[in-house]
């Protein structure tokens, strides 16, 4: 059995590059691991942030709906959902590691608390919609503002590079994308003002 070091991630993260044996004749089974993950975004995302110390969960594809209700913490359940589901959605599980101020409008941004340390701060594809992560406070989920909300403990959002699709009840579709990439061990300089 071969192990390969994968790019972009903990140079001490290792993982099984073996070929796969293919299955029954009606499953894809891709020739290694990491040839799956190079060809997918989310699955490569789902890895970073796993590796990056992020309690995340799989989200049903096209939407921010769980998949599961379970926080996924390691990279063998990564490798697992994603084979299973690889066009899953990824949200980042908050009040663990990363709390997120969710700003949904151009004129809630008067209302943000000033003096944040945004560590990460993710377009979303509502017009002027931003998530900015921040350092865990501790605080409970709520309200601050019209269209600005604070997610803590027991809540998630969908992270980048997540897709919404347009759904009859849906306003908005679109790729979450990063403005500022998160960043847990440099944090940036970024302080509201």
């Amino acid at each position: 059995m071969s192990e390969a070091t994968s790019p972009g991630l903990d140079a001490g993260a290792r993982y099984d590059a073996s070929p796969m044996v293919p299955g029954d004749g009606d499953a894809f089974t891709p020739a290694t691991e990491w040839e799956f993950f190079q060809a997918t975004p989310l699955a490569l995302a789902a890895l970073r942030y796993v590796d990056m110390g992020l309690p995340i969960t799989p989200l049903i594809p096209g939407t921010a709906e769980l998949l599961y209700d379970m926080p996924v913490r390691d990279i063998a359940k990564v490798r697992d959902i994603w084979t299973y589901y690889p066009d899953a959605n990824i949200g980042i599980i908050t009040g663990y590691v990363v709390d997120v101020i969710n700003i949904n409008s151009r004129a809630a941004w008067k209302d943000v608390p000033r003096g944040l340390r945004i560590i990460g701060h993710a377009l979303t594809p509502r017009p002027d919609g931003h998530h900015l992560y921040i350092d865990t406070s501790g605080g409970g989920s709520r309200c601050i503002a019209k269209d600005l909300h604070y997610r803590g403990p027991r809540r998630w959002v969908v992270a980048p590079p997540s897709v919404l699709k347009q759904k009859p009840r849906s306003r908005f579709a679109g790729r979450y994308q990063w403005a500022r990439e998160l960043s847990m061990g440099h944090r940036f300089q970024g302080v509201t003002q």
